[in-house]
């Protein structure tokens, strides 16, 4: 593929302003959504994990890295009554990029990826992340127990709106999350 990694792209120009990167978003959103309908869940989703491939029609995001990615088993909650179990305890992912729930080692469903979405969108956004520390376990307290700053605190030039889908996305309580991915981008572009 000719092109390079989210990860690259923000090292380079830091943070992105939301009318480009929003159609970074929305092939995102397209991949997480199918796999979310074909009952995986990524669980570490982060810009090194995306490919922006690229050609003269423009930019093609390619989620990459389904390593730790779990096929949901029948179970409570998630979608159609779906979780992926995982050893209790046992935390699997990118501490920057963990869910609350994953960060505590519970049961997930595909809100996880919607939180760690959140995640990578505040992060291209602003150029920092929402909770950041010296360690990973006060980054993983921070996703469990603090509230994040608003994009907007960050991030000043941001439009309005983008504070209130942004954080939605990053809320503790999965059932306050959006249903899904490509929601989310709708509030988005509702925003610009």
């Amino acid at each position: 593929l000719d092109g390079e990694t989210f990860d690259a792209l923000l090292e380079a120009e830091r943070k992105l302003p939301l009318e480009r990167l929003l159609p970074i978003l929305r092939g995102i959103a397209k991949a997480l959504d199918a796999a979310h309908a074909k009952n995986i869940v990524h669980r570490d989703l982060k810009p090194e994990n995306v490919f922006l491939a690229r050609d003269e029609g423009g930019v093609f995001p390619k989620l990459l890295d389904f390593g730790i990615a779990k096929l949901l088993a029948g179970g409570e909650g998630g979608q159609g009554g779906m979780v992926a179990k995982t050893r209790s305890g046992i935390a699997v992912g990118t501490p920057y990029f963990m869910s609350p729930e994953q960060a505590r080692g519970r049961d997930l469903d595909h809100r996880t990826d919607i939180y760690s979405f959140g995640v990578l969108v505040y992060l291209a956004l602003t150029g920092t992340y929402p909770f950041d520390g010296d360690d990973h376990i006060s980054i993983l307290m921070q996703h469990v127990t603090a509230d994040p700053e608003a994009p907007s605190a960050r991030a000043p030039e941001l439009p309005a709106g983008v504070d209130e889908i942004g954080l939605q996305l990053l809320q503790k309580d999965p059932a306050a999350r959006p249903e899904n991915v490509r929601t989310a981008v709708a509030a988005l572009e509702r925003a610009a």
